[in-house]
């Protein structure tokens, strides 16, 4: 019995016949490519579920990955931190002494057990008693209430981080109930009476003087500022009024 030869694909006269054999061919090359790079995937995440140390993923930098596994009571080896970021020993060793201990401000314990490699811990910070009651506490008050405003935060930011002798901070002066705060804008005197909770202006109430000088210039001022009510550091010069508001600014009792 003879034996069928292979059908050469060169030879086929047909040329649509051609084009669906060759692109048959190339499905088959693609899908096999595919399936080998799923295996590989496979493999590695075998590999490190078998190893115990958790692997460095997109959501997780590998710098929180080291200090994950450091925080833990048995702490971490070098081998560890190493299969658990891909970094050489020298950058893991750099990582614990510069960001650990320098830059964190950390504290590195290592021990070195009789039989094993050596293992490195971080421990806590110390503080008082006193103040971790407090820092729990405010926790929870923020979880539950929500904690600062973008525009606090901001404050605080920028007092941390003037030179020192320079901070300055703004004070407002106290008015009590029933004092009226005038301002003049654009050719117009606007009269503001200050009540228990809030402020009148115009027949309606606002909270807050802001909401004030928002209405009255259609952008966002500061209603201490806009009523001269904020305090400046001696040598600070007020700045010129715009769109014509007159500078004529006080407060007066009823």
């Amino acid at each position: 019995m003879a034996k069928s030869n292979p059908v050469d694909e060169t030879r086929i006269a047909d040329p649509v016949e051609r084009t669906k054999r060759q692109r048959h061919s190339n499905a088959k090359k693609v899908a096999g490519t595919a399936k080998a790079q799923k295996q590989q995937r496979r493999r590695k995440s075998a590999v490190g579920t078998r190893s115990g140390a958790k692997p460095a993923t997109g959501k997780q930098t590998k710098q929180q990955t080291c200090l994950d596994l450091l925080s833990r009571r048995e702490g971490a080896t070098i081998e560890e931190l190493q299969e658990a970021t891909g970094w050489q020993k020298h950058s893991v060793r750099g990582f614990l002494a510069g960001a650990v201990r320098k830059k964190l401000g950390l504290t590195l314990v290592s021990e070195k057990p009789d039989a094993g490699p050596r293992r490195y811990r971080s421990q806590p910070p110390r503080l008082s008693r006193d103040l971790l009651i407090r820092a729990i506490a405010y926790r929870i008050q923020e979880i539950r209430y929500g904690g600062l405003s973008k525009a606090t935060r901001r404050k605080l930011a920028a007092l941390v981080n003037a030179p020192p002798g320079k901070i300055a901070p703004q004070t407002v002066q106290k008015i009590s109930p029933g004092a009226r705060l005038v301002r003049e804008w654009n050719g117009r005197t606007h009269p503001v009476t200050v009540k228990e909770e809030g402020f009148t202006y115009a027949g309606r109430s606002y909270r807050s003087l802001t909401a004030i000088a928002c209405e009255i210039t259609g952008a966002h001022w500061s209603g201490p500022r806009f009523f001269g009510l904020a305090r400046r550091p001696i040598g600070q010069r007020l700045a010129p009024s715009s769109a014509g508001g007159g500078p004529e600014r006080g407060v007066s009792d009823a």
